[in-house]
C-alpha cells in the first residue's frame, strides 16, 4: 500500500478507528457528568438532606403561621375625613403589594436571563469549535482527495450560521441593561408606577410608598392605626409564607414545594433516567469496543497471509504461530489505585490484598469478548458501590472515564514460538527463529 515500514502500515490502516473512538470517548466523558449527577441524587444521603430541609421548612412555615396578628375589626362611625385618608392608605398599599411582587419577578427575570446568556454564549462557542474542527478535518483530507481528483468542498458543504443566537444574545442583554438600569426620576402622587421596569427603581418605589403610608397613618385615629397596624402585619405574614411555600408550578430553589418536587423526582423518575444513561454509556462502549476490533481485524488479516509459511517452518518441537488479539496493558493498575482509596472499606481496600483482588478480576476477563469486558466493568463498579462510593473512589467521574474508555486493553501482533512472544526468547532462540524464516526467504 505505497507504506515503507510495518508501523506506517499500521498508522494507514488504523488511523480512522483512533479517530472514531477519539470522538466517542469525548461523548463518553460528558455522559459520565451527568451519570455521575444523578448518582449524586440517588445517593440515600442527599435523600436524607432533602427530608431535613423539608421538615426545617415546614417547622419555619408553622411558626410563621402560629405569629400570625390577631384580627383587628374594620372601625366603624368615621369621618369622611378619615374615611377618605383610609381609603388612600389601602390605595398605597395596594400599590406597595403589586411593585413588591414585580420587584421579585424582575430579580427572577434577571437571574433567568443572566443564566440563558452564559448558556447562548457557551452555545456559539461550542458551534465555533465545530466549525473550527470540521474546518481541519476538511482540510486534512484536500490532498487525499486532489491525488483522485476529487473536490473535497463539493463532496463536503455545511453551513454554521450563529446569527439567531447572537440576536438573542443582544435581545437577553437589551433585558438585562433595562433591569438594572436605576433612573434619575423623582417619585410624586402623578408618577405612574406601572411604567416602572428596572430593579433599583421598583425598589425605590417600595421604599417612597412606604414612608408616604407610614405619614398617612400619622393622621389617622387611633383605631384605625391599629387595624391599619393589623392590615400591614397581616400581609407581611402572608408574603413571607408564600416565599417559603413555593407555587406549583415554578416553585424558587429551597421553597417547600421545590423540595417536595425533587423528593418526588428521585423516588418516582431518577432511576429511569439514571437506567436509560448507564444504557447509553453500554452503547458508546460497544462502539469502542467495534472500533478496536478494527484494530485486530488489521492484524488478523495478515496474519492469515503468512499462515502457510507458519506451517511450513513448524513442527511439533519448533511451533511457530502468529498471536492476534487484545491484551492488557500493565499500566493500569497504576491508573485504578491512583483513583481508589485502600484505606476504606471496599473490595480493594489493603494495598497487597486490593491488588490481588484486581490481579484476580483481570485474569477472568475474556479480553476479546465485549461481553466478558463490560462484565468486569459493570461488575467492579457494582461491587465497589455495595459500600459508600464516595469514600471508596477519589474522583468518580475520573474513575468511570478510566473504566468504560477501554483504555486499558489494546490489539496485539506479535510472533511466538513454543507458545513464547519474543521478548521472552532466549538470544539463541531468537537466532534459530531468524535462519528459518532467511532460510524460507
Amino acid at each position: 500500500m505505497g507504506q515503507s515500514t510495518f508501523e506506517e502500515l499500521e498508522d494507514l490502516k488504523n488511523a480512522q478507528s483512533k479517530n472514531d473512538i477519539s470522538a466517542l470517548k469525548v461523548r463518553l466523558r460528558e455522559l459520565n457528568i451527568e451519570i455521575v449527577d444523578l448518582e449524586d441524587q440517588a445517593n440515600p444521603s442527599t435523600m436524607r438532606s432533602l427530608d431535613e430541609q423539608l421538615k426545617q421548612r415546614l417547622s419555619e412555615y408553622s411558626a410563621l403561621e402560629k405569629s400570625m396578628p390577631e384580627k383587628v375589626e374594620k372601625p366603624v362611625g368615621e369621618s369622611p375625613e378619615q374615611l377618605a385618608i383610609a381609603k388612600e392608605i389601602e390605595k398605597n398599599n395596594q400599590q406597595l403589594s403589586g411593585i413588591t411582587r414585580r420587584g421579585k419577578d424582575a430579580v427572577a427575570r434577571l437571574s433567568s436571563l443572566k443564566s440563558d446568556i452564559n448558556t447562548l454564549a457557551s452555545l456559539k462557542g461550542s458551534l465555533t469549535a465545530l466549525d473550527n474542527e470540521t474546518k481541519e478535518r476538511k482540510e486534512e483530507l484536500r490532498e487525499t482527495c486532489k491525488r483522485f481528483y476529487l473536490d473535497i468542498d463539493s463532496i463536503v458543504s455545511y453551513k454554521i450560521d450563529t446569527n439567531n443566537i447572537d440576536s438573542k444574545l443582544k435581545e437577553s442583554s437589551t433585558e438585562v441593561g433595562k433591569l438594572e438600569k436605576e433612573s434619575d426620576e423623582k417619585f410624586s402622587n402623578s408618577t405612574d408606577f406601572e411604567k416602572i421596569f428596572s430593579i433599583p427603581d421598583l425598589r425605590k418605589a417600595v421604599q417612597y410608598l412606604k414612608e408616604k403610608i407610614k405619614v398617612l397613618q400619622e393622621t389617622v385615629s387611633a383605631p384605625r392605626r391599629r387595624y391599619q397596624r393589623y392590615l400591614q402585619a397581616h400581609a407581611e405574614v402572608t408574603s413571607k409564607l408564600e416565599e417559603i411555600m413555593g407555587n406549583n408550578e415554578n416553585p424558587k430553589p429551597g421553597t417547600i414545594k421545590e423540595i417536595e418536587q425533587r423528593i418526588l423526582y428521585i423516588k418516582n423518575d431518577l432511576q429511569d433516567l439514571l437506567n436509560k444513561k448507564h444504557a447509553a454509556r453500554d452503547d458508546i462502549c460497544r462502539s469502542i469496543y467495534q472500533a478496536k476490533e478494527q484494530v485486530r481485524s488489521f492484524y488478523e488479516s495478515l496474519k492469515s497471509s503468512v499462515e502457510n509459511l507458519l506451517e511450513e517452518v513448524s513442527d511439533k518441537e519448533f511451533k511457530v504461530t502468529i498471536d492476534a488479539s487484545f491484551v492488557p496493558k500493565r499500566e493500569f493498575s497504576k491508573k485504578f489505585f491512583e483513583l481508589v482509596n485502600q484505606t476504606s472499606k471496599g473490595p480493594f481496600r489493603g494495598t497487597s490484598e486490593g491488588q490481588t483482588e484486581l490481579n484476580e478480576r483481570f485474569n477472568d476477563v475474556n479480553w476479546n469478548s465485549f461481553d466478558s469486558v463490560l462484565s468486569f466493568v459493570k461488575n467492579l463498579v457494582e461491587d465497589i458501590s455495595k459500600e459508600d462510593l464516595s469514600k471508596q473512589i477519589k474522583d468518580s467521574k475520573e474513575f468511570y472515564d478510566l473504566l468504560f474508555s477501554f483504555e486499558y486493553f489494546h490489539a496485539r501482533y506479535e510472533l511466538r514460538l513454543g507458545g513464547k512472544n519474543l521478548n521472552q526468547l532466549s538470544p539463541g532462540e531468537k537466532g534459530l527463529l531468524l535462519l528459518v524464516f532467511l532460510d524460507y526467504a
